[in-house]
Formats: structure tokens, sequence, C-alpha cells
């Protein structure tokens, strides 16, 4: 009972510093975007802004378990301190170079934060609950990410810079916070890669990896742009973001125990012919009260994707292959996160047929497309249905 108790106090500190950083990164994923605008930089170069981001977590992923074999859970603190910091100094900045480093380096600071933490949760979580403790976590992460990314917006109206000193010192408490961590992180097992046959198995699970980082990465760079573009305020752009991310929420809480019930390849086609359908619609309104409910639906729709992949993946692939599954599925989803916001920002921006949700659109299109030609082609491909 002693222990089952410890691994609770455990988790409970890794949610809380879970929310802590993704309360920051919120706070500097929307704001950012603002900020450069203000600037002058162009929507191509914000994108490649946003885009160097995505990559330094993409490769810093590759080099972390290096780096927590010589820090061990400290790690956790060094990434927590680098993304404060570069939180709080970003508003500084004045040029171009130095915008870019600074995003970079809070890319790397995220890959050093969340891999041990994540590691850690599902070491010290009981066998028969590290579902639904990974699912805890996950929560808090989204309910950071939400808070931070609706408030964001609306206290850059007050004070230019706000945001960011507000999110910066979020996390670095949550760095003061992660020093006392009462555990280490297990020894490292021998791994194997997934196997080629498996991958081409669950080629779906691992496109929407791509569609989801493709269209996660472009709505945060872009919608408040879109919205402010349409000539509403950073006040709307603080509701549509706070009612994408309550999609999410809602989505983890409720859509993802659908796939227990009805079997995770019909939500997860679900959800991607709800998101393309309702990106469309966005497409064709200018009314912000439209726009806040559809987008809603959309964060309700793909919410749900990254857990009921993971629990997919974890079906077919063995124990010495998940490891490798999982980062092959986030590299993935950090590669769509990399080239949406530069493809997107080639898009004109304005009123009418709004071309962000266009481009959102597309990739889901291409998926939806492939999906039904293999299932017309080769029965049985696609999953069981």
């Amino acid at each position: 009972m002693a222990e089952k108790n410890q691994s609770g106090d455990f988790t409970r500190l890794f949610r809380i510093l879970g929310f802590f950083w993704a309360f920051g990164f919120g706070i500097f994923a929307t704001v950012a975007s603002l900020t450069l605008e203000s600037a002058g930089l162009s929507h191509w170069e914000i994108g490649l802004q946003s885009s160097a981001y995505y990559l330094c977590i993409g490769l810093s992923s590759l080099f972390v378990p290096w780096i927590i074999s010589l820090f061990g859970k400290r790690c956790v603190f060094f990434g927590m301190v680098m993304a404060g910091l570069t939180c709080l100094v970003f508003p500084l900045a004045g040029d171009w170079y130095s915008w870019m480093l600074l995003r970079g380096g809070n890319g790397l600071a995220a890959a050093m934060s969340l891999v041990p933490l994540e590691t850690m949760v599902i070491q010290q979580s009981p066998v028969e609950k590290k579902n639904r403790f990974f699912g805890y976590f996950e929560l808090s992460l989204a309910l950071g990410f939400g808070a931070g990314g609706a408030l964001g917006p609306a206290l850059e109206t007050v004070k230019p810079g706000l945001s960011y000193l507000l999110g910066g010192t979020v996390i670095l408490l949550g760095a003061v916070l992660a020093l006392p961590i009462p555990t280490s992180l297990a020894q490292e097992q021998r791994l194997e890669g997934p196997s080629p046959s498996r991958v081409l198995k669950c080629w779906v699970w691992f496109s929407t990896a791509f569609t989801q980082g493709f269209l996660e990465g472009g709505l945060l760079t872009f919608a408040g742009l879109q919205i402010i573009g349409l000539g509403y305020g950073n006040r709307e752009v603080a509701f549509v973001f706070a009612s994408m991310f309550f999609g999410v929420v809602v989505s983890m809480l409720g859509v993802a125990r659908l796939a227990d019930r009805f079997g995770g390849i019909r939500i997860l086609a679900l959800t991607h012919g709800i998101s393309l359908l309702l990106l469309m619609g966005l497409s064709f309104s200018n009314s912000i009260n439209w726009i806040i409910t559809l987008v809603w639906g959309v964060g309700l729709a793909y919410g749900c994707q990254y857990a009921i992949a993971l629990v997919a993946l974890e079906k077919e692939f063995p124990k010495s292959q998940q490891p490798g599954a999982n980062a092959l599925y986030l590299a993935l989803n950090c590669l769509g996160s990399v080239l949406g916001p530069v493809l997107i920002s080639l898009f004109p921006f304005g009123m009418g047929l709004n071309s962000l949700w266009q481009a959102g659109a597309f990739p889901i299109l291409v998926l939806i497309l492939a999906w039904l030609g293999m299932a017309c082609l080769r029965p049985g491909r696609t999953g069981n249905w």
C-alpha cells in the first residue's frame, strides 16, 4: 500500500511539472508569432521561426538519451531552466537570428524536459494503471497548454512582454520543484528498432502522426494571425485558442474511451473525416462565433489521435520495438510540425476563402484518399474494422 501511495505521489509531482512547462510553452507558442509580425517579419519568416522549434525537438530527441545518461533526473531541471530563460529573453531580442536561436533553444529544452518526465511517469506508475497514469500526465500537459495559449494573447493587450514574463516565471518555478525529484531513471534496456514490415502495416497510424503535426504546427503559428487578418483583436485570438484547447481536453477525457468500445481504427477514421469537414467549413466562415465553435470541433477531433495511436502501436509492436516505434511516431509528428508552418506561410491570408484552414486540411484529404484507395485495392491492410 505504501509503495502504491509513493507511486501516486511521484506521478502527481510529474503532472504538476508537466502543467508548469506546458503553461509556459502555450504562451510562447501562441504569442511569439504575434510578436514577430509586429516586428515586421513576413509569414515565410515567421513560419521558419516556428519550424526551428519543432526541428530542434525532433533532432534533440535523438540525443536526449545520451544527455539523460550524463545528468539523469537533473535533465528535467536543466531543460526547464533553459525553457524558462528562452521564454523570458525572447521579447528582448531584436533580430531574426536571435529569435531563431531562442526558438531552437526552446525546442531543445522541450526535449530535455519531456522525454525524462514521460519516462519516469511510465516507470513509476503501477503496472495495472500505467495507461491511466500516463493519460493523466498528458491531460495535465493539455490543460497547461490550453491555459497558457488562451491567457498569452490576452496579456499582450494589457502590456507587451507581460505574457513572456509570466510564462518564463512559471516554468522556472517548475524547475525549482524538479530539483528534489525523489526517483531516478531505470537503466536502459537492450532495444531494437521497429520492424519495417510492421511499420508498413501501421502506415495509417504513422501518416496520422504527420498530419496531426502539420495541422498543430500550422494552427499554433498562424491561427492568431488569421483572426487578426479578419479584423479581430487579441481578445478574439485568446477565445479561439481557448476553444481549440478545450476541445482537445474534452477529446482526451471522452473520445479516447470510444476507441476501447468501437475500435481505434474506426475512431481514427471518424476523427479524420470530422477534422476535414470542419476545416473546410472554417474556410468559408468569417464570423468569430462560428470560428470559435468550429475550432472547438477541430480540437475535439484531432486531440485524441495521439493517445489512440500510441495504444494501437503498443498492440502492433513487441515490447523490444515499442520505444523505437514511438520515437518514429514522434519524429514524423515533428516533421509535420516543421513543414506545416513553412508550407502554410506560402498561402495568402485574408478575407473570403481563408487559406490557413484549407492548407491544414490538405494532408488530411490526401491521407483519406490514400486510405480509401488501399481499402479498395488491398482489403485488410488498413486495419481491423
